[in-house]
């Protein structure tokens, strides 16, 4: 039926073909990280987003429910990480790394927070509230108080 190097040719495109697609999959994530992060005003944070995949994933990034555009000067989306350069006030918010390829789709929340530079006798005084999870996060002052 086959002459032998027509099946050595058959038999070389299947192995080809079952060994390219066990590796095949969905997104995943490669390591944890912490959903809430914060950053100083003025400085440059990155926020990961450590996924893999085969086919290697496309990586959208969301803040607040809005694309992450690439004219948002200040933000520069990286192969693994979205990075905010000179962080301000209307930097904080929510956060999202959404990962696709043709097996499947993963998202990473992330909450940034926006603390204000260290003033002289105070470590740190955070500037900004955002709700995070289902706790609502209440600052006066230099103390946090949290509520369900």
């Amino acid at each position: 039926m086959f002459s032998k190097d027509g099946c050595l040719a058959l038999c070389t495109v299947i192995f080809i073909l079952l060994s390219s697609s066990e590796a095949r999959g969905p997104p995943w994530v490669s390591r944890q990280v912490e959903e809430r992060q914060t950053a100083r005003l003025g400085r440059t944070v990155r926020l990961a987003c450590p996924v893999e995949g085969d086919p290697p994933p496309l990586v959208l990034w969301v803040k607040d429910g809005r694309n992450v555009h690439p004219g948002w000067s200040r933000y520069r989306v990286l192969k693994k990480s979205l990075k905010i350069k000179e962080v301000e006030l209307g930097d904080a918010g929510v956060y999202m790394c959404r990962v696709t390829n043709g097996f499947g789709s993963i998202t990473l929340n992330y909450t940034l927070i926006v603390m204000g530079k260290a003033r002289e006798g105070l470590t740190s005084s955070i500037v900004s509230v955002l709700p995070c999870n289902s706790y609502t996060y209440c600052i006066y002052k230099s103390y946090i108080h949290t509520s369900c």
